[in-house]
């Protein structure tokens, strides 16, 4: 399917779950970021856009044929800005680490330490861990046609270098981190992804909820790059990496405590990242749907508190396929009226 005919059918899908919820409104896609509305008219200005869930470089590090699919319905601007911001992050973070798990960790600010007294050299070069030995590093300077020296470095640093190379002093080096990495922008990445595979699962249900409000507002705050140094993600929002929890599919499980009294929430775990998001409804029906799968779930409150004990349940809907959804009644969709016909 080309790429306009697919912009359709995610439209068409988008406004049957909006409409469910809004009955009045028909024709209209609400952006699930900047909730801005549009018409089908605006796929042909170029107006909106397909949003991989997940950037391109994670779905290839995944090799997830499921992350490959999990697409949804963007407006242009949101999914241009959100690709340049934190999904621009999230890729090089992964790219770098997996560089060093290599050996190659592509170019990073040196800086030589000669020894007491006598002032650090800083130095811009290719760092690689030495293949005859690991605890020595390989520096790898690029050449500058136009002067002789070396790209993106000071010539006296150059020089410094040349001449502990001729005398044979022991130097040691410390090695920074990438210095386009920026980490609170790469978090923010992972927020808007699970955020958007939550649309894509729950639908307008969800993410038009304002218990999501602070989430969007942190999102569309990753988009003015100026603040990522004080980027933090709002209460809502936990963020955490573990690397003995590893997903190569994208997972989407709604997560109740044992306590009665913490909240539920949604997690949204992939490789190592784990996000949880706000997550409510009616808590009489989630209870019930929790307790007809897993029956073994009756357990007191003193020794859930305890133990910290909690319910998991894997979310692989789409509200995309149209489907009649437990989880939208969950979220507060009415219950059905059955009216008896018997005698």
């Amino acid at each position: 399917m080309t790429k306009r005919p697919f912009l359709k059918q995610l439209f068409r899908a988008h406004e049957t779950d909006l409409t469910a919820l809004f009955p009045e409104i028909s024709g209209v896609f609400v952006c699930p970021i900047c909730l801005g509305e549009f018409s089908i008219d605006d796929i042909a200005a170029e107006r909106l856009d397909e949003g991989h869930v997940w950037p391109a470089y994670i779905r290839e590090k995944s090799h997830s044929e499921l992350a490959r699919k999990e697409i949804v319905l963007l407006c242009k601007d949101c999914n241009s800005t959100a690709g340049s911001c934190g999904d621009g992050q999230m890729q090089l973070i992964e790219q770098a680490k997996d560089s060093e798990d290599a050996g190659d960790w592509q170019e990073r600010r040196v800086q030589l330490l000669r020894g007491l007294g006598r002032p650090p050299v800083t130095l811009n070069a290719k760092v690689r861990i030495s293949s005859a030995d690991p605890h020595r590093i390989e520096l790898d300077f690029t050449p500058d046609p136009r002067t002789g020296g070396w790209q993106r470095n000071d010539p006296s640093a150059r020089q410094v270098v040349l001449n502990t190379i001729h005398t044979r002093q022991p130097v040691s080096f410390l090695v920074g981190s990438p210095h386009r990495l920026k980490p609170a922008l790469a978090r923010a990445g992972w927020v808007t992804s699970a955020y958007l595979l939550a649309f894509r699962s729950f639908g307008y249900r969800y993410a038009l909820s304002n218990h999501l409000d602070p989430v969007r507002e942190y999102i569309i705050g990753s988009f003015s790059r100026e603040l990522t140094s004080k980027l933090d993600p709002p209460a809502e929002v936990q963020f955490q990496e573990c690397d003995t929890c590893y997903h190569s599919d994208p997972r989407l499980c709604v997560v109740v405590p044992l306590d009665g009294k913490t909240d539920a929430f949604v997690e949204v775990s992939f490789l190592a990242y784990h996000v949880r998001l706000p997550f409510f409804g009616i808590a009489p029906l989630l209870k019930f749907y929790l307790e007809a799968k897993m029956p073994q779930l009756s357990v007191s409150a003193p020794e859930a508190i305890e133990k910290g004990m909690v319910a998991e349940t894997e979310v692989s809907c789409t509200q995309l396929d149209g489907h009649e959804c437990v989880w939208q009644y969950i979220l507060g969709k009415p219950l059905p009226r059955y009216v008896d016909s018997s005698p």
